[in-house]
């Protein structure tokens, strides 16, 4: 059988049989004028070949395999840990991701009176010209380059359900070089003084809402 029979047959390029032939899995024989001829067995070691690279087998390891140096029992129970292996470890950054990502939910402390600067069991943020805190976060101001600024809904927070002025918050993202933080702030009446304070900053910052203006 000819390269190009080959090609259609099995639905392969000719770059990629002249790769396999330069890695020593097949070894087609050549005519007077040096073309390539591909027997039965050759088809059939080709049809391994790509099954084997389907399920991510290496090219060293199918030479293993062709050699009888390794079985293939034993390619796929090595196989098999290292995909669990894979496995553990996006479950694990998944875990972390969303742990990263997940909103939450602030009260804005500097300008409240004291005795009003924990409700609802919501994470106080504390800002101040050199860094902002909340919950084992602090962020200092001069790494900070951008602020996204926009709404999220709140409605039923706590199981309540919250009248129409109060089922929108604002949703802040603070953007450093080194990680995105991400809050809910809960009590509006202090979003205007937080605003303030995000303008005495020299950083970017994006409302395509205009809620600064709003508030």
């Amino acid at each position: 059988m000819k390269t190009h029979d080959v090609e259609i047959q099995l639905g392969i390029t000719k770059q990629t049989l002249v790769y396999y032939e330069k890695e020593g899995l097949i070894n087609p024989s050549r005519d007077e004028n040096n073309y390539r001829h591909y027997t039965q067995n050759d088809i059939e070691i080709l049809q391994g070949i790509l099954l084997l690279r389907s399920l991510e087998i290496s090219i060293n390891e199918i030479k293993l395999i062709l050699s009888g140096k390794l079985s293939i029992k034993n390619c796929f129970d090595t196989k098999q840990n290292y995909l669990k292996s894979v496995k553990e470890k996006i479950e694990k950054l998944e875990k972390r991701i969303k742990e990263c990502t997940k909103m939450t939910k602030v009260t804005l402390v500097n300008q409240l009176p004291l005795s009003n600067k924990i409700e609802n069991n919501y994470i106080p943020l504390n800002y101040s010209q050199e860094k902002i805190n909340y919950g084992n976060n602090e962020i200092l101001t001069q790494d900070i380059h951008s602020v996204d600024i926009s709404l999220c809904c709140s409605k039923g927070e706590d199981g309540r359900y919250y009248f129409i002025y109060n089922l929108y918050f604002i949703y802040i993202d603070i953007n450093t070089p080194y990680n995105t933080y991400s809050f809910q702030i809960m009590n509006n009446s202090e979003v205007y003084h937080f605003f303030t304070y995000l303008k005495s900053l020299d950083i970017v910052i994006n409302d395509p809402l205009e809620l600064i203006k709003l508030f």
